[in-house]
């Protein structure tokens, strides 16, 4: 971590431009109010910073199931063609893109970056990538509290143009804070019990209730600190102080606290 802070620090030192440009990205996103108008900003904002010739996005259910789709630059039919015919029954490895849901703990990068030249012939390639010209796909994920997926992103380039290090590098620094960004919209969509009497009951501050309802998700302390946007040290001294009101002693004996008075109502 403390290696990735001083290698901002003199990324941004060296080129304030690069600064700027993560910040108006950032700033653009923070104005939306749902998911889609968050993913809107985000492709109106990359559509200079990290120039692409179609996008698209899949929104994701509670269940990973596909519940919306909000494309720019697709051909007229190709995207329905391809959503009816392969997301449920295409061969991942034939694709070379797994776009099927899976949870934030099994991301390793990112964003990973597909050349699609360099994959083997394939029927999928044939019907589906040759017909629009894809040269490169630049995908990443969007997660909710839980860390199921809610957004698939692909950025598409049709032309033997790579993304360039600097693109990649604002995406880098960018992904982090848009994923907390993106996450905060669900944070009422977790599955809960009504908790607000119970916490007042507690005498808790705003903040402390707003850790006991993410602890009560299940939630760790490092998650719980990055979401937030607050030291973990921060976190645990919160975590102290609600365990000392509520009268327990750990983030199990919390939860068994609150389904007991649910049980009881």
């Amino acid at each position: 971590m403390k290696k990735n802070l001083q290698s901002a620090f003199t990324t941004f030192r060296t080129n304030p431009v690069a600064l700027t440009r993560i910040y108006d990205l950032l700033c653009a996103c923070s104005q939306a109010r749902t998911p889609k108008e968050f993913i809107q900003a985000l492709f109106a904002q990359l559509a200079e910073k990290c120039p692409y010739d179609q996008a698209i996005a899949f929104f994701f259910d509670r269940n990973g199931k596909i519940s919306d789709v909000y494309t720019l630059g697709t051909r007229p039919g190709w995207l329905e063609t391809y959503l009816n015919y392969y997301i449920e029954t295409a061969d991942v490895a034939a694709i070379g893109m797994d776009m099927r849901p899976t949870s934030e703990n099994e991301k390793q990068e990112p964003f990973d970056i597909t050349e699609w030249d360099r994959l083997p012939v394939s029927e999928f390639k044939r019907d589906y990538i040759d017909p629009v010209n894809l040269k490169y796909t630049l995908s990443f994920s969007f997660f909710d509290m839980s860390g199921g997926i809610r957004a698939a992103i692909c950025l598409d380039r049709c032309t033997k143009k790579p993304f360039r290090p600097e693109e990649l590098e604002l995406l880098e620094w960018s992904l982090p804070v848009l994923t907390n960004m993106h996450r905060n919209f669900f944070y009422k969509d977790v599955e809960n019990v009504e908790t607000a009497s119970l916490w007042e009951a507690y005498r808790l501050t705003k903040r402390e209730a707003e850790i006991a309802d993410m602890l009560c998700q299940g939630m760790k302390a490092a998650r719980i600190s990055a979401t937030l946007f607050i030291a973990e040290a921060t976190t645990h001294k919160h975590i102290a102080h609600i365990y000392r009101k509520a009268g327990v002693s750990s983030q199990q004996e919390l939860i068994a606290r609150v389904l007991s008075r649910r049980a009881l109502q």
